[in-house]
């Protein structure tokens, strides 16, 4: 595929395809594909197996991208080519190219938007492109360092919904313009139903967002919902959650959308009676209901449309998901059409912001200056695109803007009463440029232009200035992928093929979603500088590198792009052997083979090392230390006394004679009265005197031990057998 186009790579065979037999390794296969166009060229080539032949389908994918400069690609963005055709031909005669596009279909990429060098709104709403067409507008201003010119006409700037957007921030003038104007004053009310598809309340709070940013800091705003639990001030369970106020800084607002609960409601007659009792006394130029609803709730009775009629408040329903009948969407659309309003049915989530910030212009017409004639003062500014214009014809009608200040310039202006209305104006913003014209091409507002003498003069000076620097022709980039990084390489010569050192640079990547961040470049040797970023998310990843002079000037820039085919982990399919041995020693493991699962025990533990758990020995020593400490104080504090301790010691270790005689005197006695009571005992009993008595023996026995006792304590005690 090029460009998201299929092409045809087999001119001799059936199909587009070309039947191909792979081998290991890198196959190279070589066509030619034309060119048709300049700008980038996207090639993804997908290689379609065999049924079964292929495990994982997810890498069978190929990106690259080629860029094809043309110079000079300015892009026309127009819903009226005859409104437009003064201004293409006019560039196209100063040797510009042109190329003419509907809102439709401005880029949805980043890489879309780098083949043109300024892209020029000739009045296109806010409305008419999606959020991603114009996040990828501003990248491409701010961050590329693309032009942007901006023409007005009844559905440009604030009328055409600019006011608070994102490429707002781009333009050199505010869409809305300052209070001192007073402008007639607007009013809306929203009452927001459940949203039944899939992210619905994301969505409704989506919808209501862009309406409420695309209203006026003087505009009315209001906000009814549902709540099962009802409370004070609400009919039949519809109340407001945003009672009708100034939007002022919109603060409130905001914080009151993100509050919705978005209950189911019964019908649409609370809701409807609460908003319009909050519009129809309002002083505002116009009063406007935005209903978002799946359908399925009744009607309100024909009383109140006829209410609402009378009071001059229209209603626009916009009908989403859910389960909706035909009768339900006849319904919507009877409500829409009685009050004056817009029906919308919307199976695309994606368009409902647009939706919202249409049908949130109450005050368009209010900002719209026509029906007069004004002459055009000039005023002193620094160096720009139209320094050495002098004089511009008189203008029938533009857009009434409010003028940013700081470095945003306002050469030409419309003196009225209030003030002066900014007519052309200019800035550098971040890369890029911008310039800003709040009248039109010719057909309804600014009809003496075309005819005017220094016309061509004025729009190729303002589109030659807009438009980015030519890339170096002494300059070589090199980009690549490598384990998920972006890899940037230049070689830099000057035209004497010399080395350019030092040089300033402002470099950015831009990712798949369009969203840009800051790239360093670093010189690594004469003449080379290189930058590297991550690159993960699959998709073209856009590098822009511009060039300035010692006054900041840029004096040109690169283009380059990486492709990211598919994730990072589909990349290789062969093994990882350096990870699995890391793993393997790190945690004291074994690199194992497939064929030898059978024979080997899983849990054997023999190369395992013993865990071992050391423990600090301060708590030891510690306790060491203190013991040490008390016999050391002991030793030097306490002082004994010797013959005190023998006396004390005496009793245990000598035994008095007296005490010893006394004790043998106790035991005779003993043995003596046993003695008696043998010699009374009978005759046969006396026979056997010659055997002991068992007593007697006994007693024997015990003076004996008590003897031997006694010889024991002398020897102790140092007396020796001296009784």
């Amino acid at each position: 595929m090029q460009n998201e186009i299929e092409i045809d790579i087999s001119q001799e065979e059936q199909g587009t395809g070309l039947p191909l037999r792979l081998k290991s390794g890198v196959n190279a296969i070589v066509f030619d594909i034309p060119i048709v166009q300049s700008g980038p060229q996207i090639f993804e080539a997908m290689w379609v197996p065999e049924q079964g032949s292929d495990t994982i389908t997810a890498n069978n994918t190929g990106l690259g991208v080629s860029f094809v400069s043309q110079g000079g690609l300015i892009l026309l963005v127009t819903q009226n080519e005859v409104a437009t055709a003064p201004l293409q031909e006019t560039l196209e005669s100063s040797g510009l190219k042109v190329e003419l596009r509907k809102p439709q279909e401005i880029p949805r990429s980043s890489i879309g938007f780098s083949a043109f060098d300024a892209v020029i709104l000739a009045d296109i709403p806010r409305w008419s492109i999606d959020d991603l067409q114009e996040q990828n507008l501003y990248t491409f201003v701010h961050d590329v360092g693309g032009g942007l010119i901006i023409t007005g006409g009844p559905n440009s700037f604030g009328a055409g919904g600019w006011i608070g957007s994102k490429l707002e921030q781009a333009m050199p003038l505010k869409c809305e313009p300052p209070q001192t104007r007073q402008l007639p004053q607007g009013a809306l009310a929203l009452i927001m139903h459940s949203c039944e598809m899939p992210e619905g309340n994301y969505w409704g709070q989506r919808m209501a967002s862009a309406a409420i940013e695309s209203l006026s800091e003087l505009d009315y705003i209001g906000i009814i919902e549902y709540d099962w639990n009802g409370g004070y001030g609400t009919l039949n369970n519809s109340g407001w959650t945003l009672p009708m106020q100034l939007a002022g800084d919109k603060v409130a607002a905001m914080d009151a959308i993100n509050s919705l609960v978005f209950g189911d409601m019964q019908d649409f007659e609370s809701p409807m009676q609460l908003a319009l009792d909050g519009l129809k006394d309002l002083s505002a130029a116009q009063r406007h209901v935005i209903i978002i609803t799946d359908g399925d709730p009744a009607g309100p009775s024909q009383g109140l449309l006829e209410a609402y009629r009378s009071s001059e408040v229209t209603v626009s329903t916009v009908m989403v998901g859910g389960h909706g009948s035909a009768m339900d969407q006849q319904k919507m659309q009877g409500i829409a059409t009685v009050t004056g309003g817009r029906f919308y049915m919307v199976n695309d989530p994606n368009l409902l912001p647009s939706i919202f910030i249409k049908e949130a212009q109450l005050n368009s017409r209010s900002l719209m200056q026509e029906g007069n004639t004004w002459d055009v003062k000039i005023q002193q500014s620094i160096s720009g695109p139209v320094s050495e214009i002098q004089s511009v014809p008189q203008v029938n009608g533009y857009i009434v803007t409010g003028s940013k200040g700081g470095l945003a310039q306002t050469p030409w202006v419309v003196p009225v009463v209030d003030g002066d209305d900014p007519l052309l104006a200019w800035w550098h913003f971040g890369l890029g440029k911008s310039v800003a014209f709040t009248s039109d091409l010719g057909d309804r507002w600014a009809t003496q232009w075309p005819n005017w003498s220094a016309f061509q003069e004025f729009w190729e000076a303002t589109a030659r200035w807009a438009m980015r620097g030519a890339s170096p022709p002494n300059m070589m980039v090199m980009s690549k992928i490598e384990g998920g990084r972006g890899i940037v390489d230049i070689e830099a010569v000057d035209d004497e093929a010399s080395f350019l050192n030092f040089m300033q640079s402002k470099a950015v990547v831009i990712n798949p979603a369009g969203e840009a961040q800051p790239l360093t470049l670093q010189q690594t040797g004469p003449g080379r500088y290189h930058a590297e970023f991550d690159a993960e998310e699959a998709g073209a990843w856009l590098v822009n590198i511009a060039f300035q002079d010692a006054k900041g000037e840029m004096t040109g820039r690169i283009p380059t792009a990486i492709a990211v085919p598919y994730a990072q982990e589909y990349a290789s399919t062969s093994a990882n052997g350096a990870l699995l041995h890391n793993l393997a020693n790190s945690t004291g493991g074994r690199i194992l083979s497939l064929s030898d699962v059978e024979f080997i025990d899983l849990f054997d533990g023999d190369n395992l090392e013993v865990p071992q758990s050391p423990q600090p020995i301060w708590d030891l020593l510690a306790i060491l230390a203190a013991s040490i400490l008390i016999i050391d104080v002991a030793i030097r504090r306490l002082w004994i006394d010797k013959k005190s301790m023998q006396s004390m010691l005496a009793p245990v270790g000598k035994v008095s004679s007296v005490s010893v005689d006394a004790l043998r005197k106790v035991h005779k006695s003993v043995e003596r009265n046993v003695t008696t009571a043998e010699e009374t005992k009978s005759e046969a009993v006396s026979l056997k005197e010659e055997e002991p008595s068992p007593t007697k023996k006994k007693i024997e026995n015990r003076d004996d031990n008590l003897s031997q006792l006694l010889k024991n304590k002398r020897k102790r005690s140092g007396e020796g057998d001296d009784v």
